[in-house]
């Protein structure tokens, strides 16, 4: 399974793309059957040849669920994803071993909620969950909330019927952008009925947790990187450089 990763601009990053390096690291340690590591967007300098690069800059105004939306089109439109894909960001980490080719389809809760009713998250993050909501009850589609803030597995053959949604989303919103995940997986399962969903927390996390680790992946926030307890952890278990760097 090829596991694309969607990078902002330099300086998007409050830490030097340090959780990039840890996230690939957690990679190379815990998880097996990976097919190619692709990074889109803004691919940093540090990465080696055994990563794909395929730069997709951002455009002026642009929120970044627009930036993922349009960097992981550009990668399908490129020929550089075919079938199933994990897609995964800088801030997600492999805690233990995992067969990336047996990812479940991950569900954080059956539904998105509508704008008002979902309290995690910033506004343009629940107004980002809300629109999807609503685009993909419009068409026809599932609704299930599948952003669960790990790596999720998407389909290329999907690209179509997704940019088809995206371009019927013409409201006051359109600059946020529908939510990649649950866009993909939601038309995935209309497309392919008996689709078994796997209920996962969300661990989305701003200081170590223990019982976040002992879940096989996380992700974090920004203030995790004040936590000392989280740091350890993460110079411990992820200290040294993988394949996926330059020496």
């Amino acid at each position: 399974m090829d596991i694309l990763y969607i990078v902002g601009p330099p300086g998007l990053s409050k830490h030097g793309n340090q959780e990039l390096r840890w996230s690939l690291r957690s990679v190379a340690k815990y998880a097996r059957n990976v097919g190619r590591v692709i990074v889109a967007g803004y691919p940093p300098p540090w990465l080696s040849d055994a990563v794909v690069k395929h730069e997709v800059l951002n455009r002026p105004g642009e929120f970044k669920f627009r930036s993922i939306w349009r960097s992981a089109l550009a990668v399908m439109d490129a020929g550089l994803l075919k079938g199933e894909f994990l897609v995964s960001f800088d801030d997600n980490f492999y805690t233990a071993p995992v067969d990336v080719d047996a990812t479940p389809f991950w569900m954080r809760r059956p539904a998105l909620l509508p704008f008002g009713t979902q309290r995690s998250g910033g506004e343009n993050y629940r107004r980002s969950i809300a629109e999807t909501r609503r685009r993909l009850l419009a068409a026809g589609y599932p609704i299930v909330d599948c952003a669960c803030h790990c790596n999720t597995r998407l389909h290329a053959e999907d690209a179509s019927a997704a940019r088809a949604l995206d371009e019927s989303y013409q409201g006051r919103d359109h600059w946020i952008g529908l939510d990649l995940e649950a866009t993909f997986v939601n038309i995935r399962a209309a497309r392919t009925p008996g689709i078994e969903f796997t209920y996962r927390k969300d661990w989305k996390c701003e200081r170590f947790d223990a019982d976040a680790v002992a879940s096989g992946q996380f992700s974090i926030g920004d203030g995790a990187f004040d936590d000392p307890k989280f740091r350890a952890y993460m110079d411990a278990e992820f200290g040294a450089p993988c394949i996926y760097e330059r020496s």
